[in-house]
């Protein structure tokens, strides 16, 4: 070993299926969801 750790990558699998993924992470998505409903006010 070099002692120089490798980042991570996301984790990413689409299979066999016709329709593609979004190809971001949970996270990033939620992140996205979140920016999008900032302004909403609950009742």
């Amino acid at each position: 070993m070099t002692g120089i750790a490798t980042p991570a990558l996301p984790s990413y699998d689409s299979g066999a299926w016709d329709v593609p993924l979004l190809g971001d992470t949970i996270g990033d998505n939620l992140d996205r969801t979140v920016a999008r409903h900032a302004t909403a006010t609950h009742s």
